[in-house]
């Protein structure tokens, strides 16, 4: 290997490494950068590495135009190379973390870890490695440190390259490369947070919290502490006297003080089925755990993460490679776990998703797939049943209760319909729609009677699976099988059909982020600023806000072409809350 002092030295490498170290995660100002790259063949030999102070910013960005560059993570170098005034249209871009998830999903991708794919071993540095660097403590080390990191990145590409190829993951991979510049811009965006509106609702809800412990303490005649789980079981079971709960531990029967949260909804749902007047203070008990939760994960840590950004926007970090499926997780803050239910029942104003808002002079876009896991089950299975009710419009949920007999409700089949495709049990249908056990047995035999391509799709993933380890989602993208999972054939038929439904469900999403952050590239006047669950929102200047929302309708619902349409309908809004009813 060559150790080179010139950007130029690298002139003869067909593919490159970029890693940069930066002032901090949040601050995205480069203190230095390194580059590794081969000359020839992919030999030791042949290997060139450098580490360039920040000075070398602008000959690096004119020497990287137009040519093949490869990061471990290119939203977050993308972000510095933005910062820099780098066009990102402007290059080629390969990115071995995701690789990394798409040859195994169940595996972290951070790059100390996947270099050991190639037997390196990568030096650790602590929060402070920057800055002591800055004032000239090992500095040497940190040189090293920051080379190795563009040495691992380079030799993970050539590594992992052929791999997915022979894997023949090499459509997901440009749709995972693609999908990670339009989280960059997201994340550059950010959206504008209401401190006014959070610091009301965390009033709010302490007070409904009080009114609430108020009333139980009238019951009780004490303070009842409900994030206790031995004052709460004592409150439930002895001041209320809910009977015991039946359990079985080691072969033996006992009487169980559970208070598990799907314990306490079985105790919910038998007090409802049968009158009890002993509902509504559970139902208060459950108010508490609730808003207890609001207050502990939402209000404060939002406006902290607010406050790190000059312009009080909050930007998430989404992980496009952090859940098996494909799907987004999130975090600082976590807005996959945004609630929909508001403090206040029946008032937008006052749920949580309120307090997001867009900035003045704009409005909101929300969208969404109706029924995406449903009109996929329909594609990936066939059944005329389900393709003839999406080809005509139909309301699905209407539909299959008219088809058996009108044996339960929209509510309720609306409840085993996704259920089902998840793995959901008969059991499980009949506590969450609050119908007799028997009656949900009697609608799974409907289901497969009036729905015999999804059984038929059931039995295939878990046979396709036990023959080749894996599910393979629209786009390319596996999910595999791998020994330590330890599955029955119940199980397999749950997590992979699952897996298939959602996976997919997710490329369709990515597909469209694609294609709406390069319809609207660079526009000031309509930006994606969020992505939760299987929704997106725009940030769309107001007086072009009808005219862009039948734009994004049309183009989300035309980026896949399936057996049965998709459907899209845009709802404009003053405020994220005002988005879900």
């Amino acid at each position: 290997m060559e150790i080179v002092n010139s950007i130029s030295d690298f002139a003869d490498c067909d593919v490159i490494s970029l890693d940069f170290e930066t002032e901090s995660f949040i601050d995205h100002t480069p203190v230095v950068f390194s580059m590794a790259g081969y000359v020839g063949d992919i030999k030791e030999e042949n290997l060139r590495a450098g580490v360039f102070e920040k000075d070398k910013v602008n000959e690096m960005l004119e020497f990287i135009k137009g040519r093949r560059v490869v990061f471990h993570n290119v939203k977050f170098d993308g972000k510095v190379l933005v910062k820099a005034g780098f066009d990102i249209r402007d290059f080629t871009y390969d990115d071995t973390m995701i690789m990394a998830h798409l040859l195994n999903e169940n595996d972290y991708v951070g790059l100390k870890l996947r270099a050991k794919d190639i037997g390196m071993e990568l030096m650790e540095f602590d929060e402070d490695a920057v800055q002591n660097y800055k004032d000239g403590i090992y500095k040497d080390e940190f040189i090293k440190y920051a080379m190795d990191d563009a040495i691992a990145t380079i030799k993970l590409f050539w590594f992992y390259r052929p791999l997915i190829i022979d894997e023949e993951l090499v459509n997901a991979y440009f749709l995972e490369l693609k999908t990670a510049i339009a989280v960059m811009w997201m994340e550059i965006y950010g959206v504008k947070y209401d401190f006014d509106r959070s610091e009301a609702l965390e009033e709010l809800a302490k007070q409904k919290l009080k009114d609430i412990e108020d009333k139980i303490f009238g019951i009780a005649g004490r303070v009842v502490y409900v994030s206790a789980p031995n004052d709460l079981a004592a409150f439930i079971y002895d001041d209320l006297g809910i009977p015991y709960k039946e359990e079985y531990s080691a072969g033996m029967k006992t009487k169980s003080r559970s208070v598990r949260k799907e314990v306490l909804d079985d105790i919910l749902n038998t007090l409802d089925n049968t009158n009890d007047s002993r509902l509504e203070i559970m139902q208060e008990v459950m108010e508490i755990k609730r808003l207890n939760k609001v207050l502990s994960s939402f209000f404060i840590g939002h406006r902290e993460c607010a406050n790190l950004h000059k312009d009080k926007r909050i930007r998430s970090s989404f992980n496009q490679v952090g859940v098996v499926t494909g799907r987004f997780a999130s975090s600082e803050p976590n807005l996959q776990q945004l609630p929909v239910k508001p403090i206040v029942d029946g008032d937008k104003d006052t749920s949580i998703r309120a307090t997001f808002i867009p900035e003045d002079g704009f409005k909101f876009i929300v969208v969404d797939y109706s029924q995406i896991e449903l009109r996929l089950a329909a594609h990936f299975s066939g059944d005329k049943n389900m393709i003839e009710g999406f080809l005509k419009g139909e309301d699905f949920h209407q539909r299959t209760v008219d088809m058996a007999g009108g044996i339960i409700d929209r509510r309720a089949a609306k409840v085993a319909n996704f259920g089902k495709l998840y793995g959901m049990h008969p059991y499980g249908f009949a506590m969450q729609a609050k119908i007799p056990v028997e009656l949900a047995y009697k609608y799974y035999e409907e289901y497969n009677r009036m729905f015999p391509g999804i059984v038929a799709l059931e039995n295939q993933v878990v046979n396709n699976v036990m023959a080749t380890g894996y599910v393979r989602m629209l786009g390319g993208r596996k999910r595999r099988l791998w020994s330590a999972d330890n599955l029955g054939v119940d199980d397999i038929k749950r997590v992979f059909v699952n897996s298939l439904i959602q996976g997919s469900a997710a490329v369709v999403l990515k597909l469209a982020m694609v294609a709406l952050t390069e319809q609207y590239y660079l526009s000031k006047d309509v930006k994606m600023v969020l992505q939760v669950h299987d929704e997106l929102v725009f940030e769309v200047r107001e007086d072009i806000v009808e005219e862009t929302s039948a734009e994004i309708k049309e183009i989300m619902e035309n980026v896949v072409e399936l057996k049965v349409p998709m459907v899209v309908d845009p709802i404009i809004c003053n405020h994220y809350g005002e988005a879900k009813d």
